[in-house]
């Protein structure tokens, strides 16, 4: 019987980890480059620093394009900003804020998809744009949301699972 309560109590500590941080925005197409420009935002909703070490971000394909270095914290109710390298320099609007992590980002225009894991694997939040039956590995929940235009970026609205309900242009 404390196996179980402990298992209980481990799954329910998983469950407000995977709810405390998601991607609120993704900037994939910025306006003539596609090299420097692209960022995504995290959010931490809770009270809580969450620290972020080793936890990753995926592409559709499996490949990881951000490894969150040891000391990366998420303060409470506040942003995380993972941009290309040399953000402050080619990004097309100053008024983003600085970079919280550079790395190198590909993301693609259309039928795409990312995902945030823990540093265990768990995954934590995902985000699809695009065809559906072109997004692999499910990158998105219940339905992908719409393209946006050449300069604009999806931003997290509310929290319901379904991406194309979820992100507005």
């Amino acid at each position: 019987m404390k196996k179980i309560m402990i298992l209980v109590a481990i799954a329910l500590l998983n469950l407000q980890l995977v709810s405390a941080v998601w991607i609120h925005e993704i900037y994939y197409d910025p306006i003539n480059s596609e090299s420097g420009g692209e960022a995504i935002v995290l959010f931490n909703n809770e009270s809580e620093i969450i620290d972020i070490s080793g936890w990753k971000i995926l592409t559709h394909k499996l490949n990881e394009i951000a490894v969150f270095p040891n000391e990366s914290f998420v303060k409470p109710n506040s942003y995380f900003l993972v941009t290309d390298h040399n953000w402050n320099d080619k990004k097309d609007n100053t008024n983003w804020m600085s970079s919280d992590y550079e790395t190198t980002l590909s993301l693609g225009n259309i039928d795409y998809g990312i995902a945030l894991t823990s540093s265990n694997g768990t995954l934590i939040d995902k985000v699809g744009w695009g065809k559906k039956e072109n997004i692999e590995n499910n990158y998105y929940f219940e339905n992908p949301c719409n393209k946006v235009s050449e300069g604009n970026s999806l931003l997290r609205v509310k929290y319901s699972r379904n991406n194309l309900d979820d992100f507005v242009e």
